[in-house]
């Protein structure tokens, strides 16, 4: 198993993060401006998963615990519902990834983690919209997007929202397969959506509150 680490990414982050943006999505990748606005975006969320720097027995495997930097818990961002208070977050929300590690990683073993995995996600009047989510090339197939993604609509769910959205490459076979897994269900196409008008974007949806219907 792996240990893992949830915080908000910053500026310092995003050198790497680039690296991941242009390895996953090359022909048309955010730039270190999207990145930096998304930032300052007063819904939006911009969340590295991180995996220690130093070596846990066992090697790769799947994710362990789902820790959380203190700063994670306060920096979430969402503009609430006309009418609704804006809800804080417990933590581990229901549903995040959870289980022993196979060995504690305590500070020492992130400190100099580079980011795995990141997702930037608006929480917006009751929806959770999905903007961008990338997992490092040489870190898949290893849980770790599974992961961030359960964490995301587990604590998008803490906070109230009532639905996620998101829009996934028609090409992206992996990443279809991933939010089919976890719920999602297709809604339509947005015709010539992505790399200037090539590729079809897929929308898809997820009822975050199944007891209301």
């Amino acid at each position: 198993m792996t240990d893992i680490l949830l915080r908000p990414l910053t500026p310092d982050d995003l050198s790497a993060t680039l690296s991941i943006e242009k390895a996953s999505f090359p022909h048309d990748p955010w730039s270190l401006e999207d990145f930096l606005d998304e930032m300052e975006r007063p819904c939006s969320n911009v969340i590295g998963l991180f995996t220690p720097a130093l070596p846990l027995s066992g090697g790769k495997g799947r994710p362990g615990r789902a820790r959380a930097a203190p700063s994670f818990l306060k920096s979430l961002k969402a503009l609430p519902e006309p009418g609704r208070a804006k809800r804080s977050l417990p933590w581990p929300p229901a549903g995040a990834p959870c289980g022993p590690p196979a060995r504690p990683a305590g500070a020492a073993a992130f400190a100099a983690a580079p980011v795995s995995a990141y997702a930037v996600f608006w929480l917006l009047y009751g929806e959770a919209h999905l903007l961008n989510f990338a997992v490092a090339p040489e870190r898949r197939r290893e849980g770790l997007g599974r992961a961030l993604l359960r964490s995301v609509l587990a604590a998008s769910r803490a906070l109230g929202q009532s639905r996620a959205l998101l829009e996934c490459r028609a090409n992206n076979r992996a990443a279809l397969a991933l939010y089919a897994s976890e719920g999602f269900r297709r809604l339509g196409r947005r015709k010539g959506y992505y790399e200037g008008g090539r590729t079809d974007a897929v929308v898809m949806a997820l009822n975050l509150r199944p007891e209301a219907g």
